[in-house]
């Protein structure tokens, strides 16, 4: 089945991104009040959308992002713009805006268990 719908399909280096909800309770269960929950300085959310990357503008040649569909990030929560699409918030921001992406991976430790690296897969 094909539907036609409305989708942002950002340019460049632009990434839209579908915040995850926040809670509005601490796990004990206390309740947060609106300017607790202001001073958070980090926010997360899945990525919807990339663009196409960078352009080197003296080469003219395109570099790819490093964030996909689909990954999770966390991004400073003051460097987005927010927009609607029918009932749907999203972000829209820069790939710079996002400080890392959250994925499970293996790490190496030494024989006092001491950090090495993260081993890529």
């Amino acid at each position: 089945m094909i539907k036609e719908n409305v989708f942002l399909f950002p340019l460049g280096n632009k990434i839209a991104i579908k915040r995850s909800e926040t809670k509005d309770t601490t796990d004990g269960g206390i309740i947060l009040p609106d300017e607790v929950k202001a001073k958070k300085k980090l926010s997360n959310g899945v990525v919807v959308a990339v663009g196409k990357g960078y352009k080197n503008n003296q080469t003219n040649e395109w570099y790819p992002m490093e964030v996909k569909v689909g990954d999770f990030v966390i991004f400073n929560q003051f460097q987005q713009m927010e927009f609607e699409i029918g009932d749907e918030k999203y972000l829209v921001m820069g790939e710079e805006d996002i400080y890392g992406i959250v994925k499970r991976a293996k790490a190496e430790y030494d024989d006092q268990g001491k950090f090495i690296r993260y081993i890529d897969e």
